[in-house]
């Protein structure tokens, strides 16, 4: 009879870990019956926690004096960075902006968005705007970014709906051309650390030459994000920092968790399995290559950053360039290439650690959880304790 011993990473703390336990042992049950399965929990005992309450977190310790006005911009900004021509999708995508039949300008008026399209294509050579970019570095993105803009499908839906539409599609059209530029200026992957102001007196620039400066429609688009501006630092502080912390304690003061899981694969009946996943495996090969391990018949580490830590040479235990003792036991590495947070470890311990590639078919982050649901993990298993 087998003792499987299951120790747990950073994706799987606090409200995750039960939610992850079913598929443990329905994989460790399908591959062997007879089995015991012992968990390994050292989230709360090991863990990062805020020993002060989260005093270092500004959004609890420092009132905020920013407009949600402002919050929201920031937040509209955090979007475009990554794609330009949000704000124009969702105007492309707005409810009731069919015009209704018969209307439209008279025969000897241009369209209003002709208009404003004429009005945008000349931007490229307008000595205003030049100079406005030129301020910030973008004056040799201008041109491009304008045309890219103004060829995009989700503009030229949104300027055949520009009288519905009205003055504030002027200041869409100008956030998405300074975001096109920006992102062209950064080769196409990180827009330059412009601050918000600079970049906001470009688009002021760029929205008075095409007319009146109107932020009614801006802020119809920004209505839907105010209370995401207003979560976001704390959503992302209280739930990724801890997971983040807890690969910096570990890194700093280990031996609390190593002394955790020696104690359990310890108290457990021979022969012994550990399943060991993500920051769980690091602690369990620093572990097993200290001097006088416990005894375990396999290492099964699962998205682990081991061999990456190893690569850096930040394992505790392992300095980069030595092998693992003699002590060591039997190793295989299951990892999944869209699992951002799984490493391969055969070709850094050639001999030792051998590598079992899953693909879950599931994105990241959901990728780094979704092996102990799947078949061939379960199959992979079979094979191991049968």
């Amino acid at each position: 009879m087998t003792t499987v011993v299951f120790v747990h990473g950073i994706g799987v703390r606090n409200e995750d870990y039960p939610n992850v336990l079913p598929w443990v042992e329905d994989a460790v049950r399908r591959a062997d019956p007879t089995a015991v399965l012992e968990f390994c929990y050292w989230g709360d005992e090991c863990g990062a926690r805020l020993l002060a309450g989260g005093a270092c977190d500004p959004a609890i310790s420092v009132p905020s004096a920013a407009p949600d006005q402002i919050a929201n911009m920031i937040e509209l900004w955090s979007r475009l960075d990554l794609d330009p021509l949000y704000e124009l999708r969702l105007l492309a995508a707005a409810p009731g902006a069919r015009a209704p039949r018969g209307a439209g300008p008279a025969p000897d008026q241009p369209m209003p968005g002709r208009q404003l399209e004429e009005r945008t294509r000349a931007l490229a050579d307008d000595p205003t705007v030049i100079a406005a970019l030129g301020e910030v570095g973008l004056a040799d993105v201008l041109a491009p970014a304008v045309a890219v803009v103004l060829d995009a499908a989700p503009t030229r839906t949104a300027l055949s709906r520009a009288d519905q539409l009205g003055d504030g599609l002027r200041v869409t059209l100008a956030r998405a051309i300074v975001a096109t530029a920006l992102l062209r200026a950064g080769d196409g992957k990180h827009a330059p650390a412009l601050d918000g102001e600079r970049i906001q007196a470009v688009v002021d620039v760029i929205t008075d030459q095409l007319g009146r400066l109107d932020l009614g429609l801006g802020m119809w688009v920004l209505g839907g994000l105010g209370r995401v501006a207003a979560w976001r630092r704390e959503a992302l502080f209280h739930k990724v920092m801890p997971y983040a912390g807890d690969v910096i304690k570990y890194i700093n003061r280990g031996e609390p968790l190593r002394a955790k899981i020696r104690k359990t694969v310890e108290a457990a009946e021979p022969p012994v399995v550990v399943i060991a996943h993500s920051l769980g495996g690091i602690a369990c090969v620093d572990l097993f290559a200290e001097p006088d391990p416990p005894k375990v018949e396999l290492l099964l580490t699962v998205g682990s950053q081991a061999p990456y830590l190893y690569e850096i040479d930040a394992l505790s235990s392992l300095r980069f360039g030595d092998s693992p003792p003699p002590s060591f036991p039997r190793w295989i590495n299951v990892y999944d290439r869209r699992d951002l947070l799984a490493f391969v470890a055969e070709p850094l311990f050639p001999g030792w650690a051998a590598d079992r590639e899953i693909d879950t078919k599931a994105p990241f982050p959901r990728a780094h959880l979704a092996y102990f649901s799947n078949p061939a993990f379960h199959r992979l298993l079979g094979e191991v304790l049968g």
